[in-house]
């Protein structure tokens, strides 16, 4: 197979990464992913699973890591039917039709020992209803429960084995297009914690990382995740999100802003197809998915908000803002 290269799409949550999503959806032979891309960066996911295997070894603890890696998948690969159906993300099909094979896969290549047995720490994960279970099986019937343990120590051999995954996990995901596919966008949303580990786990990799005026920023989030949220609680989160900004400082990281992309749009159109080396004739569908003047709509959205918070925010992150 034509070797491919994966552009990495990520913001700090509601900073605008969709306008660069939207706008790579407009180059010929490249291939955007219908779902956030949980696997590698979200709670339990690849780096989570390799901080356990590899950084900080020990049996029990890459037993649970397995568990939840499992779990992340199972969850990442159900699809959702019903009003009252358990969460789900469809990976089968908005990812790769293969998605839950190719991870069961991973999972029986990374783990090296798997026997019945018994660790306390298994009990502290299960769910009160199997707690009940687990007393009754052993205090009543008599029986003495164990559980699968899975051990997994593949040391150096991690990265190698999760590339390979992804590699085949990315390609699944491409294999019924009828046009040649010479890169795939990947949704981090704000799941891009360390890209500097992260751009590991391919080979021809970059990433584009977007930012925010904070105003606007509070704007949106006080609309959806942190509604009863205080304005200092917004500031305390915003600098957070920004804590590891020196991981991006590589050149396979381009940071750009949201009202860049859209008030100055040639010029930062320019900055990323330069940093990711994309021949500018494969722009055919220029404007068709990203509009830069519907954007412009959300530029501003902080002045029609109650001054008191955003005087506030303005006066304690002055260096983010834009005016």
């Amino acid at each position: 197979m034509k070797p491919f290269k994966v552009f990495l799409i990520a913001g700090y949550g509601f900073t605008g990464s969709g306008a660069v999503h939207d706008l790579m959806k407009e180059f010929e032979g490249h291939h955007c992913l219908k779902s956030e891309f949980r696997i590698l960066g979200g709670p339990d996911g690849l780096l989570d699973l390799e901080n356990a295997l590899v950084d900080c070894w020990s049996p029990w603890r890459s037993d649970l890591a397995v568990k939840r890696f499992k779990k992340l998948v199972h969850v990442l690969g159900r699809k959702r039917k019903g009003l009252l159906a358990l969460p789900g993300k469809n990976f089968n099909e908005k990812v790769a039709g293969n998605f839950s094979y190719l991870s069961e896969n991973f999972i029986n290549d990374i783990v090296s020992l798997r026997y019945r047995g018994k660790w306390s720490g298994r009990k502290w994960e299960l769910s009160s209803m199997e707690w009940i279970l687990y007393r009754l099986r052993k205090n009543i019937l008599g029986k003495k429960p164990d559980f699968q343990i899975d051990i997994a120590a593949p040391g150096e051999e991690f990265l190698t084995l999760a590339k390979k995954y992804l590699a085949g996990l990315l390609s699944d995901s491409f294999r019924d297009r009828k046009e040649n596919t010479d890169a795939v966008i990947l949704d981090l949303a704000s799941y891009h914690c360390r890209p500097d580990r992260m751009l590991n786990y391919f080979d021809n990799a970059k990433m584009v990382i977007v930012d925010r005026d904070p105003r606007d920023n509070f704007v949106e989030v006080k609309r959806s995740i942190m509604k009863n949220a205080s304005v200092e609680d917004f500031i305390l989160w915003y600098r957070l999100m920004r804590s590891q900004n020196s991981y991006y400082e590589n050149d396979k990281v381009l940071k750009i802003n949201f009202e860049d992309i859209v008030l100055n749009y040639e010029t930062s159109l320019d900055k990323i197809i330069s940093h990711l080396e994309i021949d500018p004739a494969v722009h055919r569908e220029k404007g068709k998915y990203f509009k830069p003047d519907l954007s412009e709509e959300n530029i501003g959205l902080w002045r029609n908000y109650e001054s008191q918070p955003i005087e506030k925010i303005y006066s304690e992150l002055k260096e983010f803002c834009r005016d």
